[in-house]
């Protein structure tokens, strides 16, 4: 009998939610023993004994929710893309109806694409991984770029371009900037350049790329 729902791709998707509150702790702390360990190591040298030792749980208890490691990992790559879906859904519900224009607009994307790789780098480069032999993980984050591209349609401001181009502008903004991104959680700083490169000039750097990729003009800042 299979222990997780099916999402929206057709793949393992999140893990059904536990009714009783101890089980609910349970499921908790798997999920975050086992965010720990993928920013400690590779996801190919984490075992499920490691999980349930860092969660301080039991192999039942971890098979009473997941049939491998790696459903595992599709079910915390789930619940990362849910709470982006929220994030941005909130970052839409606070312009209450007001748009930004491209400039204002990049800052926007990037600073939550930096924040999301930041909090998961761990889970992010495991899934990176995994994704060349389960494309599920990749269908998984193409629907999510589709899903903010649509959200935030409404939140830009480029007069002459209807919903729809916004839209593909976002996605296209986005998927660059996240092919940096996933870039630098592999080689770091050595794709930067010579030279150290503040957090500011990294950021203003992302911004840039995303205007070019959306090639939307740029009334002001």
């Amino acid at each position: 009998m299979p222990r997780t729902t099916q999402n929206k791709t057709g793949g393992p998707g999140k893990a059904r939610a536990p009714k009783q509150a101890r089980s609910r702790r349970t499921l908790e702390s798997l999920f975050d023993a086992c965010t720990r360990l993928l920013d400690e190591r590779a996801f190919v040298d984490v075992t499920v004994k490691d999980i349930v030792a860092e969660a301080g749980s039991s192999a039942g208890s971890f098979y009473a929710r997941f049939e491998s490691k790696h459903e595992l990992l599709h079910a915390l790559h789930a619940r990362m893309h849910d709470s982006a879906r929220e994030g941005v859904a909130d970052a839409v519900e606070r312009l209450d109806g007001a748009k930004l224009p491209p400039g204002p607009f990049a800052k926007l994307l990037v600073g939550s694409a930096v924040r999301l790789q930041a909090v998961h780098a761990g889970l992010l480069r495991a899934v990176l991984i995994e994704s060349l032999t389960d494309r599920v993980f990749a269908q998984r984050g193409q629907q999510l770029v589709r899903d903010t591209g649509d959200a935030l349609a409404s939140a830009l401001d480029a007069k002459g371009s209807s919903r729809a181009r916004r839209a593909r502008a976002i996605e296209s903004a986005l998927l660059a900037v996240m092919a940096i991104l996933d870039q630098e959680l592999f080689y770091g700083a050595a794709l930067l350049g010579e030279r150290r490169i503040r957090p500011a000039e990294r950021i203003a750097r992302l911004e840039r790329i995303a205007l070019a990729a959306m090639n939307l003009p740029n009334r002001s800042t």
